[in-house]
């Protein structure tokens, strides 16, 4: 780019400000602090050696990025059906990951779970169905159990905990079911 070569002119050549360069060249002053900063450490001297077009001044300048596909592929499904269980979170399944095999394994927390909420936003698939109001109704079952207390006999038995769901003119209703008998 021909920005990094007119940085350097006019700061070197000129003896511009940043802000007047970053004011010039649309640059935030940031950016050219970088870019004087990167010339630096490359050991570069102005003038430029003829040698060195634009191009390779980029690559100077700004150098390449380490290639990530060293850090070892996640397998999302697993991770999917490790967060369906129980007690599951994503933090254990991220060290559990880089337990496996720690030099290959190289994604840093936060990236896990970007990575991971990428994937699921990208798995959701949905159906539409249209219902009128009032021929429909949903249940639930929760799989959990509550104490429900008699008020006659004060006994307490457990409960399953189901939602059912009506729909009527545009609300949702729902309604807590008395506790079945235990079998005998």
């Amino acid at each position: 780019m021909r920005i990094v070569r007119d940085v350097l002119r006019y700061t070197f050549d000129m003896n511009y400000s940043q802000r007047r360069i970053a004011t010039m060249t649309g640059l935030s002053r940031k950016a050219i602090d970088r870019i004087l900063k990167q010339f630096d450490k490359q050991g570069l001297t102005w003038p430029m050696p003829a040698d060195i077009d634009d191009k390779k001044l980029d690559g100077l300048i700004y150098p390449k990025r380490r290639d990530r596909s060293s850090y070892g592929t996640i397998d999302f499904t697993q991770v999917d059906l490790e967060m369906k269980k129980a007690g599951a979170t994503l933090a254990i399944l991220h060290q559990e990951w880089i337990a496996q095999d720690p030099d290959k394994h190289r994604y840093q927390y936060a990236t896990f779970c970007k990575k991971y909420t990428t994937w699921k936003k990208a798995q959701r698939l949905s159906m539409r169905v249209e219902i009128r109001y009032g021929e429909a109704a949903f249940v639930d079952y929760s799989g959990k159990t509550v104490g429900v207390k008699d008020k006659t006999t004060g006994e307490t038995r457990q409960a399953q905990l189901l939602g059912l769901y009506i729909i009527l003119c545009k609300r949702t209703i729902g309604r807590k079911l008395s506790p079945c008998p235990e079998p005998q």
